[in-house]
């Protein structure tokens, strides 16, 4: 899972895997660690949710935490369907939240062993 934060926008990519475990187990997360202080970490889940329509994302403790409903993450998975995204409104601002498929470079990488083949390339 690839974590990409750029001013009031967040984006996470999904590898193949991490789509299906997160269908499956209903959760997928990671962290990064910024001293020998395991506390002083942030942390970033992704949560499948039955009843949700629209993505949730929450800030609490050093945990980015976005619930995606649980179908869209199936279509995701079963169809060329991309990704969800989402505008939150924030009162004067909005946070834009977009979980998307890890697409292959066109370059091969040997991060990108798991990633899902990229549109661009033919016969893959």
């Amino acid at each position: 899972m690839k974590l990409r934060i750029s001013g009031n926008s967040i984006r996470i990519r999904l590898q193949q895997q991490e789509l299906a475990y997160l269908i499956k187990f209903g959760l997928v997360q990671d962290s990064v660690t910024f001293s020998l202080d395991p506390t002083r970490s942030l942390s970033y889940a992704l949560v499948a949710a039955d009843h949700l329509s629209e993505l949730e994302a929450q800030y609490e403790e050093g945990q980015i935490l976005i619930s995606v409903p649980k179908q869209v993450l199936t279509e995701m998975a079963e169809t060329e369907r991309v990704g969800i995204s989402h505008q939150k409104s924030l009162g004067s601002d909005t946070l834009s939240i977009l979980i998307e498929k890890d697409f292959k470079c066109l370059t091969p990488r040997s991060e990108d062993k798991d990633a899902f083949p990229h549109p661009e390339q033919k016969n893959c």
